[in-house]
């Protein structure tokens, strides 16, 4: 009979089964509240701060790609409303939605084109924070502009959150 185990005998870096289902599960219920969050109406520095503060246990990198996951359950809500009108309407239907959609073609490029941005620079300080301590030069004077740029993706996340409201009801009408 073999002792207990240690973390190189589990897979996933240590952590059983149990351990993987209760750190998913915490993280699902943090993305829940952060998109609660995002869903109340309040300026962007106020529902920033109120998101970091959610998400203050974890890592820079971790708060942004938990507040991405927020921003794409909003996200997903705006897509399944466009494909239910698309795909549950008669002919006649359809020539309206085409006309709304026509007028709202603006507003999803814009949106698009900011949740794309954000995407990227969350690349971006994903790289960084795995480049090797080595590689980073410390001649310069300390600033800490990671916390900065995840404070402004965030800020951007709100925007998306923001848009994707206004396109939601704007679909109801």
């Amino acid at each position: 009979m073999k002792g207990p185990h240690t973390n190189k005998d589990i897979p996933n870096g240590g952590l059983d089964q149990t351990d993987v289902a209760v750190m998913l599960d915490s993280q699902s219920h943090i993305i829940d509240k952060i998109t609660s969050e995002l869903k109340l109406p309040r300026d962007g520095h106020t529902t920033a701060l109120a998101v970091l503060e959610k998400v203050s246990k974890f890592q820079w990198d971790a708060k942004l790609v938990l507040t991405l996951a927020a921003l794409a359950i909003n996200y997903k809500e705006l897509w399944m409303l466009t494909q239910m009108h698309s795909s549950n309407q008669l002919a006649k239907s359809i020539q309206t939605i085409m006309a709304h959609t026509a007028l709202l073609k603006p507003q999803l490029d814009a949106l698009n084109k900011l949740v794309y941005s954000i995407l990227e620079l969350t690349r971006c300080i994903i790289q960084f924070n795995e480049l090797p301590s080595m590689d980073i030069t410390l001649d310069l004077p300390p600033i800490n502009t990671i916390p900065i740029a995840i404070y402004w993706n965030i800020r951007g996340i709100i925007m998306c959150a923001t848009m994707i409201a206004d396109l939601t009801i704007k679909d109801h009408e």
